[in-house]
């Protein structure tokens, strides 16, 4: 538990079954007879042998089987400290604890200032004692009597080599459930050849371990950045299809300015009291060109009143204030929003005959479900905003997108008036 791929693969080739998981719980625990941990191995079973890697700066390593003389049980723990300088390693441990001790724990600990110790040290058979009695590292038999843990340092370099001289020592204490591991393959008697293989193969998954953490960065980068665009986009784009009131007239505003009009936001300059259309729409060179919007979101289907309210009285009132009729308005409704885009109805789709006539006098409907694809299509280059600004401009009746949207971007076509 708790080590980088690369290592667990080395300590994989030790065992000939193995399974790599962050929680005991993960596992049927009276189903393995040894756990190699980075995590704190409190509270496991106590048939688990364990080899211990310290974690942080308090490790706790479990309780132990020999007991204070008031019968109470102890934990071992790393909670001492101790500044020497000198060290000694305890004679009656195996060669090659010994050599472990002496390649990878003395060199650092007389780098450091001053160094964590276990206690209590009476439980423990030590590995390196300093001048002062601290234990740096050791074993303890663990509460139950049934097996052992190793206490290590965290700044162990290749806690397989560790896993080795334990499973050494271990089968002389239990011959069944810790087998005589291969000699054969030590690399003290491999060839040159086989010695190169291997430290290709560790480079390579160390390589691996390395590429998976930075496509995993990678990966939660993308997702963060991607949620965020989701929200944004559901604040934004996405009100087309949700939204109501302000926030949709809003959205509609940012929609057709991305498609090339002029929009001013008339709510802002009628008083309360007075409210005409949502919004104007110009083009920027033909100061003839405007069209007055009214916008509208429905839980239901669109409503023909509203459309009448546009072209009759807001139509009247935009040519008392200024002397001319619009070229265009245009009724855009987000109608039944509780209702998946792909499952609405065109709108309006029971008034076609009075939607023809509107048509003849320069009404269009715009589903804000065609309005999101025609941003869509600008923002991804299929078709420019100036093709988009000249589509709305043209079409009369109902919008209908997929078919002019190819028009548009090919360039080919007449100008010509669309209804249903």
């Amino acid at each position: 538990m708790g080590f980088d791929e690369a290592i667990t693969g080395r300590l994989q080739r030790l065992f000939p079954t193995s399974r790599v998981i962050d929680n005991v719980h993960e596992v049927q625990p009276l189903e393995w007879d040894l756990l190699v941990t980075h995590k704190d191995p409190v509270n496991i079973p106590d048939h688990l042998f364990v080899v211990a890697v310290a974690e942080d700066a308090t490790p706790r390593f479990g309780f132990a089987e020999k007991k204070l003389r008031t019968g109470l049980t102890v934990s071992v723990d790393y909670d001492g400290v101790s500044r020497a300088s000198e060290f000694t390693i305890p004679g009656g441990l195996t060669h090659r604890i010994d050599q472990l001790v002496e390649q990878q724990l003395l060199p650092v600990a007389r780098m450091l200032q001053w160094n964590l110790t276990l206690r209590p040290t009476f439980v423990l058979r030590p590995f390196l004692v300093t001048s002062d009695g601290g234990v740096l590292a050791g074993s303890f038999v663990r509460l139950g009597g049934k097996a052992e843990c190793w206490c290590l340092p965290s700044y162990v370099d290749g806690p397989e080599d560790w896993v080795a001289a334990a499973l050494d020592v271990w089968h002389e204490q239990d011959a069944v459930r810790f087998p005589k591991r291969d000699w054969l393959r030590a690399n003290e008697w491999m060839t040159s050849t086989e010695r190169l293989l291997g430290e290709r193969l560790e480079a390579l998954e160390s390589e691996r371990g390395d590429l998976l953490a930075a496509l995993a960065k990678e990966e939660q980068q993308i997702i963060v950045a991607l949620q965020a665009a989701r929200q944004e986009a559901d604040a934004t784009h996405r009100t087309l299809l949700t939204g109501q009131g302000n926030e949709l007239v809003k959205a509609v505003s940012s929609a057709l300015s991305a498609c090339g009009f002029q929009i001013v936001d008339m709510d802002q300059i009628w008083p309360q009291n007075n409210r005409r259309e949502d919004l104007r729409a110009t083009v920027k060179g033909d100061r003839g060109w405007t069209a007055i919007i009214e916008v509208r979101g429905y839980e239901k289907g669109a409503a023909l009143n509203d459309l009448v309210r546009l072209h009759g009285r807001f139509r009247t009132m935009f040519l008392q204030e200024t002397g001319r009729l619009p070229i265009r308005s245009w009724y855009v409704v987000n109608q039944f929003i509780r209702q998946p885009p792909r499952e609405r109805p065109a709108a309006l789709a029971s008034q076609a005959r009075e939607l023809d006539a509107y048509a003849e006098d320069g009404v269009l409907v715009i589903d804000t479900v065609e309005l999101l694809k025609l941003r869509g299509a600008v923002e991804t280059g299929i078709i420019t905003a100036e093709a988009a600004r000249d589509l709305l401009k043209e079409q009369t009746g109902r919008l209908e997108l997929q078919r002019e949207t190819a028009r548009h971007a090919s360039g080919v076509g007449s100008r010509e008036k669309t209804s249903s």
